[in-house]
């Protein structure tokens, strides 16, 4: 059986209310799964991940991603560059940062009235890429984010 097979027999049964519509489905696809041979020629290996998916239950019991899979890291790279672009004034910095070291970027909010806009890439790294937006509070009267509604 086709894991996209078994996925939208998935997505079906979660899509319908009716416990008669779940059982046709679930029973569908079981039949699939063993079609009609001689018992003995049956994988019951499949058969019992079928069954296991579609109730509900993980065979392992477990995805395989969380903290357990944090626990071997590789080494920090030596060194990052990293570009700091704000949105407001079009300014962009490029940094360069020792691995597992940190270095302090200071952004000036004045162009966009205390709001701010900041996208970090990496160089080494294209997928790379972490966006901060907001505003900093000072207690004194502000305005709306001026890029709101701006083309």
């Amino acid at each position: 059986m086709l894991f996209a097979t078994l996925a939208a027999t998935s997505a079906d049964v979660a899509a319908t209310r009716s416990r008669l519509a779940k059982r046709a489905l679930i029973a569908a696809a079981i039949r699939q799964a063993v079609p009609a041979i001689p018992t003995d020629q049956v994988d019951t290996a499949e058969v019992a991940l079928v069954v296991t998916y579609l109730s509900g239950s993980l065979r392992q019991r477990r995805t395989g991603v969380g903290w357990a899979s944090l626990s071997s890291l590789p080494a920090p790279a030596p060194q990052a560059e990293l570009t700091v672009t704000e949105a407001y004034s079009g300014k962009s910095l490029t940094v360069a940062i020792r691995g597992g070291g940190f270095t302090p970027v200071v952004i000036q909010t004045d162009a966009g009235k205390g709001w701010y806009d900041i996208t970090v890439t990496a160089h080494h790294d294209s997928p790379y890429l972490r966006r901060l937006a907001g505003h900093v509070e000072t207690g004194a009267p502000s305005i709306s984010d001026p890029a709101l509604g701006a083309q």
